[in-house]
């Protein structure tokens, strides 16, 4: 994963993304990007983890360990560098940024 969509930057249409496990516990995201190809995308978007959807980042165990989110009421661990891996849009702060 380019070092931009880690820290949050600008893309080139103008759409502020992050790595999932950038948000704060309690912010949401709609997903950008899935990680990897193959079964292993199928995997999660087999659990409803897709393009478009919205994701809330529930929480995250100490130094890269699980993180918790919740997708349509449902909650789920994902391993740290899977949620790394999936780029949502940053949500929008109170300062218009």
């Amino acid at each position: 994963m380019a070092e931009k969509d880690r820290e949050g930057e600008d893309d080139e249409v103008g759409i502020r993304a992050l790595a999932l496990t950038a948000l704060a516990d309690g912010e949401s995201g709609r997903i950008l990007r899935l990680p990897g190809s193959g079964a292993a995308k199928g995997k999660l978007e087999a659990m409803g983890i897709v393009v478009g959807a919205v994701v809330a980042k529930k929480g995250a165990a100490l130094r890269r360990g699980p993180v918790v989110v919740e997708m349509a009421g449902s909650q789920l661990a994902l391993s740290y560098a899977t949620a790394e891996g999936i780029l949502v849009e940053a949500p929008r702060r109170r300062d218009g940024r």
